[in-house]
Parts: structure tokens; sequence; C-alpha cells
């Protein structure tokens, strides 16, 4: 049976935050570079996870595949269009406070 997953991750705050807005996880356990949330996924500090075994992870590899499964579609498009246009709007203002410099 499986038990954990495990998320090599750059910025562990961000993602804590992704994780909890679009899945409505919950931090369960967090020490230094290492957060449990519930459902078993585990996201660590890709600083840390180096230094462990010696070796950097390799960035936007595609090297692996994720999913998970949702009885209550609706809402979990719900969550993602507001994602989505979180992320539209923050590129939006990046956009126009560049021209304004």
């Amino acid at each position: 049976m499986l038990k954990n997953v495990l998320i090599v991750v750059d910025d562990i705050e961000k993602s804590i935050e992704f994780y909890k807005d679009l899945f409505g996880m919950q931090v369960i356990l967090k020490n230094e570079g290492n957060v449990i949330l519930s459902e078993g996924l585990v996201l660590r500090d890709a600083d840390i996870w180096g230094k462990i075994l010696d070796e950097t992870s390799t960035p936007f590899n595609n090297m692996m595949e994720l999913y998970f499964e949702d009885f209550d579609i609706q809402h979990r498009r719900y969550f993602m269009a507001k994602i989505l246009a979180n992320l539209e709007m923050r590129a939006l203002l990046n956009s126009l406070a560049k021209t304004m410099k």
C-alpha cells in the first residue's frame, strides 16, 4: 500500500499554497525543508534533497506523472479557473509594470 509520495520543489511555501488552494490539503507536519500534507503528499526543498543525495534535481525534465482522482470535478474546475485567472492577472500586472518603467 502506497503511503506517501514525495515531490522535490524549489519553493516550499508556494507549493504548500498551491496544494492547499487546488486540492484543499492541509499541513500535517512541517520541519526544515520538509512538509507532510494530508493525503500523504510530502514536499521536500530541492536544496535539502541535493544535500541528502549529493546530487541536484533536474528541473523540467518531465520524467514523472502525477494525478489525483476527484469525485467533485465541478468544484475542482472552479478552483483551477480561479488559480488560472490569478496567474493571468499577475502576468498582466507584471507586463504593465514593465511598460511603466
